[in-house]
């Protein structure tokens, strides 16, 4: 690789340019691009590859919380995200360049790890072989057509709550496992997106009492629901058709931390920056990755 392709940090004078590399790469809309570069862009977080006729490769470092241990350690985290190639120059090995640099850059920022979730089951692999990532995180994925639901069990359910009301009661559900304990911040983003895709952030009661939240959206005529924790893994299918009562779908597609062997799959990947290991056999959870 050239001098002039190696990997720098950002400018505010990139920015449209990356707005521009970002509409060529993935299926968002204007609207979400510009929200994500009012709520997120910063120079500092923000790695990049000028070609010598402009950006042609990108990747994000988003401060999105703590990965929390079983003794309740916490690590300052940060995602990588939105890594991005221009398609006219693919297989440079650019996108393995910014995803380095972007992990260097979390290590002078001082975080204590970075996570990221690779866009396909492939890039796993990719991301193993090209760099210092490691498998990490898992997810059950199930999906139920609505046929198959009876309406919600007597006293079950699915209530709209704020963004801190899920944070802390997704905390305590968590509580004792792996997991990246989102922010705030992050999970009002997530919470954004959510609700432009016609879904929100919902608390799982049972006679009134919590006993789980789950994270959903759209899409395509299928509810996503991209976080359901529950306290009792038997309230499933009962919280999504809690679920379904506000959000009528032909299928609901969703991911926990639970389920048959069969449901598992790979999700996420972490890069131990300070010597961090996976220190448990249950589900390390990553939680909704703003895909």
């Amino acid at each position: 690789m050239t001098a002039q392709a190696a990997p720098r940090l950002a400018s505010s004078k990139d920015v449209s340019a990356l707005k521009e590399l970002w509409r060529l790469v993935f299926d968002d809309s204007a609207q979400d691009v510009e929200d994500f570069f009012k709520i997120f862009f910063s120079p500092d977080h923000t790695v990049v590859i000028d070609g010598g006729t402009g950006i042609v490769a990108a990747a994000y470092l988003l401060p999105v919380g703590s990965l929390v241990l079983p003794d309740g350690q916490r690590f300052a985290c940060a995602m990588i995200y939105a890594v991005a190639t221009h398609p006219a120059q693919r297989g440079r090995g650019y996108g393995a360049s910014v995803t380095t640099a972007a992990e260097k850059q979390a290590l002078a920022l001082g975080y204590d790890a970075v996570v990221l979730k690779p866009a396909t089951d492939g890039l796993f692999d990719y991301y193993a072989r090209k760099s210092d990532f490691v498998e990490f995180f898992g997810v059950y994925e199930e999906a139920f057509e609505a046929a198959t639901l009876t309406p919600p069990a007597p006293g079950v359910a699915a209530v709209p709550v704020s963004t801190l009301s899920y944070r802390q009661r997704r905390a305590a559900l968590l509580s004792g496992g792996v997991y990246i304990d989102m922010d705030t911040h992050a999970l009002s983003y997530q919470e954004h997106l959510c609700r432009t895709a016609g879904g929100g952030l919902f608390e799982i009661r049972r006679n009134g009492t919590a006993v789980g939240c789950a994270i959903c959206e759209r899409e395509a005529g299928t509810l996503i629901i991209k976080e359901l924790l529950l306290a009792d893994a038997a309230l499933k299918k009962a919280a999504v058709a809690a679920l379904g009562e506000h959000f009528p779908a032909p299928v609901y597609r969703l991911r926990t931390t639970t389920g048959d062997a069969a449901n598992y799959r790979r999700f996420g990947m972490l890069r131990p920056l300070r010597g961090l290991e996976r220190c448990s056999d249950a589900v390390c959870w990553y939680g909704p990755a703003f895909d």
